[in-house]
């Protein structure tokens, strides 16, 4: 796994994982349709940004917010409670 994943893959860029720590220090999809963080999706019936973040086979729902940067920045709060050091976050600390 690489620490930074903005860096290539260089003896002090890596780090041993399994396979779910790898999978927490993952980007956001390129793909994504409703929000450019992740972790964060548009919620039409209540008009707000959800926050959400999957641990193993389970989702959790992490709140309702107003703006996208604040339901981004619980996410992260939450990765790296999950996650640790191998949490992807939205923002650097």
């Amino acid at each position: 796994d690489r620490v930074d994943t903005d860096k290539g893959y260089a003896p002090d860029n890596c780090r041993w994982a399994t396979r779910s720590q790898q999978m927490a220090n993952t980007r956001k999809r390129s793909n994504a349709k409703t929000s450019r963080f992740k972790g964060v999706s548009w919620c039409a019936n209540a008009g707000k940004w959800r926050s959400q973040i999957q641990k193993g086979k389970g989702r959790k729902h992490i709140g309702l917010f107003e703006s996208e940067e604040e339901a981004a920045r619980a996410y992260d709060r939450e990765a790296r409670r999950a996650f640790g050091g191998f949490a992807h976050t939205n923002f650097r600390k």
